[in-house]
């Protein structure tokens, strides 16, 4: 591997989480799903959000499109949103639409709306040369709110730009903020959220990103935590934090099976991507732990590529 493909920035997992916790006040009525598979093969959307409960009103305001299905690509601040980005993501939608998965209580296969999908792009800074494209072709877009770009249905499927750039810090701190240029105001917004948050699932994700955004902008993360001399009061928050996790788990383990419980909670954080130490911590297991369900998926995906394989 080329050395410098070990220093790329891995902002997708990042945007999941910030996307996550943009919709923190819905998260019972959403099911997030990052990298949906949408055939057998990979090939992946980067976020599917599912509207789980018929009726739920989105609380945040990039939410005001949602229907039941609803597919967000990201560009990261060193990638193009251009108009083959959009086509490629309406291509997503398609397949989506087509796929054969959901079925009804007596098991037929429901067909897919199309008016039942929306699309939602972001990019950081605005895609200027996209909106120029799509107002030769005759689309209206609409600013509906700060940041937040209406421009229509394509082919039945509503759709939507996040420029985050634009959107609130106060409203928006975990989009806005996703960016190699934060300013003390991201940082600040964030540790609010941190402070005011009590759910502790929620808290970790939250000091999860805040450690991201940190390694971003390190320059900034430093300045801001002399500034405001925060960098213990973050030590002080994770302990609790951590401590609460680990009780929880226990609590649900004595429940449900401890073995079995501690092993689809370590499943269920690797899938979303969090950090090893994160893991440990959180859940109070081992790296030995996290080993044992590593190889398990892994065989699982042997597995699976066996079987594809038997019938190519």
């Amino acid at each position: 591997m080329d050395s410098r493909d070990e220093t790329i920035t891995q902002w997708h997992p990042a945007f999941v989480n910030s996307a996550e916790l943009e919709f923190k006040d819905n998260m019972s009525d959403l099911k997030f799903e990052p990298e949906y598979n949408l055939t057998d093969k990979p090939l992946a959307m980067d976020l599917l959000i599912v509207r789980k409960r018929e009726g739920a009103v989105i609380k945040n305001e990039i939410g005001e499109v949602f229907k039941l299905h609803n597919i967000f690509e990201y560009k990261s601040p060193d990638d193009e949103l251009n108009i083959d980005t959009l086509y490629k993501t309406i291509a997503y939608a398609c397949l989506y639409k087509v796929e054969k998965k959901d079925r009804d209580k007596q098991g037929h296969i429901i067909h897919r709306n199309p008016e039942d999908i929306t699309i939602t792009l972001i990019r950081h800074n605005k895609p200027e040369k996209l909106f120029e494209d799509l107002k030769q072709r005759d689309y209206n877009i609409i600013c509906v709110h700060d940041g937040i770009y209406n421009i229509g249905r394509m082919i039945g499927f509503d759709i939507q730009i996040i420029v985050s750039k634009e959107l609130s810090p106060e409203l928006h701190p975990w989009l806005q903020s996703l960016q190699k240029n934060a300013e003390f105001v991201n940082f600040d917004q964030v540790y609010k959220n941190i402070v005011d948050e009590n759910d502790q699932i929620l808290r970790a994700k939250m000091l999860n990103y805040l450690d991201f955004l940190s390694k971003e902008n390190p320059e900034v993360a430093k300045e801001w935590k002399e500034v405001n001399t925060m960098g213990d009061g973050l030590a002080m928050l994770m302990e609790p934090e951590l401590r609460n996790a680990r009780e929880q788990g226990i609590e649900q383990g004595i429940e449900q099976g401890i073995e079995k419980n501690k092993k689809n909670n370590i499943r269920n954080m690797l899938e979303k991507d969090y950090k090893y130490e994160v893991i440990m911590d959180a859940l109070n297991v081992t790296m030995s732990d996290i080993n044992e369900v590593l190889d398990e998926m892994a065989g699982e995906q042997m597995e699976a590529s066996k079987e594809d394989s038997f019938f190519l």
